[in-house]
């Protein structure tokens, strides 16, 4: 049996030996050939056979690794996610060893992005992709505009919202990334809207009246002595402190105070004054702690810590002023008071040319986050001298600066550290019936005027739509006439 097998492996190893057995070889017959080389040594590998002509299986060509053909194996062919001329998804956000933003939270922001711009575009035949290019160059543009994860949240959530407000596109023209789409209701607007707006400006009576910084806060002598050590009032519980560099943790709950203010509810029949943030009636003690903070009264005390600047003071040769420059301003408690800490500015057709966070001069006591929506400070680049050249460079002695409550001490230019004589500001459009110190707050016009919902955020204000929104309340008024919304 043992010399069966070898017969029957030989003839399989050797199909084509002239030699024809016609019985069983025998062991010396066997090593006979194999010596003379007339018969191979068997293998056991097995013979492979040959396609046949019509099989489906494709052709995989050889490769040549020496002198000797091999056959190539068959590859499992994996598809990839290349891109193509048209995309009709979130964009694939890939790891980026570089990045300071995890690839997990970068494309969590593409795809919430994406939803927002295939709702934006649904109207148009290629919305689904122009959907997912313009998601992947916003998420783009947020990614270069931080350096850190926390600066990239911030800006994404306000992209977000701002996206989230959009209408839906009525043409193939209505599209475009937040920072460079342009609101259909503003796009073919002619650059005359300074002329419009001519009636409107402050008067120099008005802006003394309305505590504007005049060109007299130019020429104020500075303070070189610090702040710190000094006795204040504090802002919200109107208590005596003294200011420190260098907080405890009892003096981060030193405050007490109710951060809403006393309103008129109707109860049983009767009206009483009771405090919005918890319906607790004047006298009784504060629902929310915090450290004491305070701010400058006058422009006089502002300029004595930091100097003022003209708004026009740049000369530069790429200066490109602009007809109408709307902005808005989040601020701080520092050390010396109330500073700037974000810039929202937009132009008179609706571009943004400035949403920047700005370092403070001083020490940082609280930022005020309830209000201002600012919980972080990572990411700034510029401080408060960066910010004015930068928009210097878009004002002349004709821009118009607009925006909301521009007189009151806590904002806009007054924190900016600007004097300007052009000036329209939405409280002296729409005037409270009471007259100054009284005004209405932009959330309230907003609702009464444009039938919109703004600053109903938890995270607090967002400075673009403050501005955004004042932009539309000037436009209604040009629109309407000087008597509207005057009563």
């Amino acid at each position: 049996m043992r010399v069966s097998r070898e017969t029957s492996s030989v003839s399989k190893a050797a199909p084509s030996s002239k030699t024809t057995l016609s019985k069983p070889p025998s062991r010396a017959e066997l090593q006979t050939a194999i010596r003379s080389s007339s018969i191979t040594r068997p293998t056991m590998m097995p013979e492979r056979k040959p396609l046949p002509s019509n099989s489906s299986v494709p052709k995989i060509p050889a490769t040549t690794t020496s002198k000797s053909s091999v056959v190539a194996q068959p590859r499992t062919t994996v598809q990839t996610n290349q891109p193509t001329s048209v995309s009709t998804g979130p964009p694939l956000i890939l790891p980026d060893l570089r990045s300071q933003v995890p690839q997990k939270v970068r494309q969590i922001t593409a795809t919430k992005v994406y939803e927002q711009f295939l709702r934006i575009y649904e109207p148009l035949k290629d919305g689904k992709s122009l959907a997912g290019r313009d998601a992947a160059m916003q998420e783009r543009k947020i990614h270069e505009d931080s350096v850190n994860q926390a600066g990239y949240k911030q800006i994404a959530a306000g992209v977000l919202g701002r996206l989230k407000k959009r209408t839906p596109a009525q043409n193939d023209a209505d599209v475009g990334i937040d920072g460079e789409w342009v609101d259909g209701a503003t796009r073919n607007m002619k650059n005359s809207i300074r002329k419009d707006l001519q009636q409107y400006i402050v008067t120099e009576e008005q802006l003394a009246e309305m505590n504007y910084p005049l060109p007299d806060a130019l020429n104020v002598p500075q303070l070189h002595d610090s702040p710190i050590g000094s006795v204040q009032n504090c802002d919200r519980c109107k208590a005596q402190f003294t200011v420190k560099d260098i907080l405890k943790k009892q003096d981060m709950e030193a405050c007490r105070y109710h951060y809403g203010r006393l309103r008129k509810i109707k109860i049983h029949g009767e009206f009483e004054r009771l405090y919005f943030c918890c319906n607790s009636p004047p006298e009784s003690k504060g629902c929310t702690t915090g450290p004491h903070v305070y701010k400058a009264e006058n422009v006089e005390d502002l300029a004595k810590r930091i100097p003022f600047v003209r708004a026009d003071a740049t000369h530069a040769e790429d200066k490109t002023p602009k007809e109408i420059i709307v902005f808005d301003c989040e601020m701080a408690y520092t050390t010396a008071g109330m500073e700037l800490v974000r810039i929202s500015a937009i132009d008179e057709h609706n571009e943004i040319i400035m949403d920047e966070l700005v370092l403070p001069e001083h020490m940082i006591i609280d930022l005020n986050s309830r209000y201002s929506g600012i919980h972080t400070l990572q990411g700034a680049k510029y401080n408060l001298n960066d910010i004015q050249k930068m928009l210097s460079k878009y004002v002349d002695e004709n821009t118009i600066l607009a925006g909301h409550g521009l007189c009151n001490q806590t904002n806009d230019p007054t924190q900016m550290k600007v004097v300007h004589n052009k000036i329209v500001d939405t409280v002296s459009l729409y005037p409270h019936p009471n007259g100054l110190p009284y005004r209405y707050g932009l959330r309230f016009l907003a609702n009464k005027y444009l039938r919109r919902f703004i600053q109903d955020s938890s995270e607090g204000h967002d400075s673009f739509e403050d501005a955004k929104t004042s932009f539309d309340l000037i436009k209604l008024k040009v629109e309407k006439g000087a008597h509207f919304g005057t009563h």
